[in-house]
């Protein structure tokens, strides 16, 4: 089931909010060719009161060919703060 997962409303709500990427780890496990046709799935990890980790999975014909762990942190005025609601219940969304 596709979803929308955009925060672009969020954003609009909480305007001085920021998306910080504290990591990135990407796993390579096959090659990806030009002329493939790449899928992507996108899954909530880890959940906490200022982050969240997603996972990207890179498949061509259902087999994994790369995973990408994502870390992101909220702010706001260069202060971690907790995950809003709003972007809570977004989250909630891709699990």
């Amino acid at each position: 089931m596709k979803q929308d997962i955009y925060f672009r409303n969020e954003i609009h709500k909480t305007p001085e909010l920021q998306l910080i990427t504290k990591s990135v780890q990407v796993d390579y496990k096959k090659p990806i060719y030009f002329s493939e046709s790449i899928n992507l799935k996108l899954y909530l990890l880890e959940l906490s009161s200022a982050s969240f980790q997603l996972q990207t999975q890179f498949l061509v014909n259902n087999i994994i060919k790369a995973l990408v762990l994502t870390k992101l942190v909220t702010i706001i005025d260069n202060k971690i703060i907790k995950i809003p609601e709003n972007f809570i219940n977004k989250l909630n969304g891709i699990k």
